[in-house]
């Protein structure tokens, strides 16, 4: 079954009012709510060996949703709204790199998403960095570097001083 999300969607999604996301117990980190990440690879088992790498004390409390493939993803990004997306490069429907480009055309620009990929070739390194992904990580990787990675995905959305960010729209 296809699945068609449309760019309107995806753009309405982009820049909602977050009031309800944001931190009303002034700036108590026991308040905030869990961290939303978004796992997107067509393998249950590597999803689970990341949902597993980043269940850690160090990176907080985490939200944690997948997706099977670059068009699920889409749909899960508009409904989920995470605050990362850890996705592969090859994957059946939509590759990450067409994902990432129709989320960026759809005003996810400031959205961090890295790649996990078997692919080591330097045309991967260039295309994710021409679309403004966050990192680009081989497999196998070390939970560690992932763990890593992550932590500094998750605080380019957090402002000085610790409070979410809102979207802004482009």
């Amino acid at each position: 079954m296809a699945m068609t999300v449309h760019t309107q969607e995806l753009a309405a999604a982009a820049h909602p009012n977050n009031d309800h996301d944001r931190d009303h117990g002034g700036g108590s980190q026991a308040l905030r709510r869990a961290r939303r990440i978004l796992i997107v690879d067509d393998s249950r088992a590597i999803q689970a060996l990341i949902r597993r790498c980043l269940d850690c004390e160090e990176l907080g409390p985490l939200q944690i949703e997948t997706a099977s493939d670059g068009l699920d993803a889409l749909t899960q990004v508009a409904r989920f709204r995470p605050d990362l997306v850890l996705a592969d490069w090859h994957m059946p429907g939509a590759s990450g790199l067409e994902m990432l480009q129709r989320l960026r055309q759809a005003g996810f620009e400031q959205l961090p998403v890295g790649f996990i990929t078997m692919d080591r070739g330097s045309d991967c390194q260039r295309r994710a960095q021409q679309y403004g992904a966050l990192f680009l990580l081989h497999k196998p990787f070390a939970a560690g570097e992932l763990r890593q990675a992550v932590a500094q995905g998750l605080a380019l959305t957090l402002a000085p001083g610790g409070q979410e960010r809102v979207a802004q729209p482009a």
